[in-house]
């Protein structure tokens, strides 16, 4: 396979294969092509217990956070009869011979091979992949989105990975709709996980005269409050990264230290 590529990666994988599809890596590494771009290689050797594994090669771009596409071997049946391990292509059934198969060996039999010789019969291949993301848990205030990199064709899911900065998104925009459904009055904002606004929180409270804005968040673990005050102007707070942090909300509007953790 040649796969010598400016910017990409190529990696190998070893994974048990449980009966619920479940796949767990057991060893892997990153191959290392020749001059040609050519070459084989191999994870680093472990131990395995009997079961269902197969291959994966992945490749993708150095340092990103997603495979640009991976191909998996067939299926093999790993077994252990004393200090002797036998390798097999796995099939879900084994079907009867019939009389066209009684000279090549019985169709989807499971006769342990050696030197790479496959046994007869149709295995399943490896499918060539086509990698779709989609986001299959949705950010909240608190967690990021989860995002499925899923073959389009045989439906394997090659990666999870969590979508960065999701869930600040996911609270700044739970923000702005609080403060909308709020219009007049007072709004609370609690959180321990988030330190600044961006510009739209600050537009939206300034679009409500009316309304003040207590603020309860965590810095380095010890837990404060500060009030934005019904009509205050906002206009020039944030930076020119369009983020306000709550410090300096603090040192604006006189917030204070509490002495009891309320979340």
């Amino acid at each position: 396979m040649g796969y010598q590529e400016p910017g990409y990666i190529l990696e190998l994988y070893l994974n048990r294969v449980e009966e619920d599809g479940t796949v767990t890596p057991v060893a892997g590494g990153i191959l290392n092509p020749t001059q040609d771009g050519t070459g084989t290689g191999t994870t680093e050797g472990v131990k395995v217990t009997p079961g269902i594994y197969k291959a994966t090669a992945v490749w993708q771009r150095k340092g990103g956070d997603f495979p640009v596409s991976f191909q998996d071997s067939p299926l093999y049946d790993v077994a252990k009869e004393g200090e002797r391990y036998t390798v097999t292509l796995h099939h879900d059934t084994v079907p009867e011979a019939g009389p066209e198969e009684s000279s090549q060996g019985q169709k989807g039999s499971s006769q342990p091979f050696e030197s790479g010789e496959e046994e007869a019969g149709e295995p399943w291949q490896g499918c060539s992949h086509h990698i779709v993301y989609e986001i299959v848990q949705p950010a909240d205030r608190e967690r990021d989105a989860l995002l499925a990199g899923q073959c389009s064709i045989c439906g394997d899911v090659a990666s999870y990975t969590d979508v960065p900065n999701s869930a600040y998104e996911a609270f700044l925009e739970e923000t702005v709709d609080m403060v909308h459904r709020a219009g007049q009055g007072e709004v609370v904002i609690a959180t321990s996980l988030w330190i600044s606004f961006n510009r739209e929180v600050l537009d939206a409270v300034m679009e409500h005269p009316g309304l003040s804005v207590k603020v309860f968040y965590k810095y380095e673990g010890v837990q404060y409050l500060v009030t934005i005050p019904a009509g205050a102007d906002l206009g020039g707070l944030a930076g020119d990264d369009g983020f306000c942090g709550f410090r300096y909300l603090d040192l604006v509007f006189g917030g204070e230290r509490l002495a009891e953790d309320n979340f």
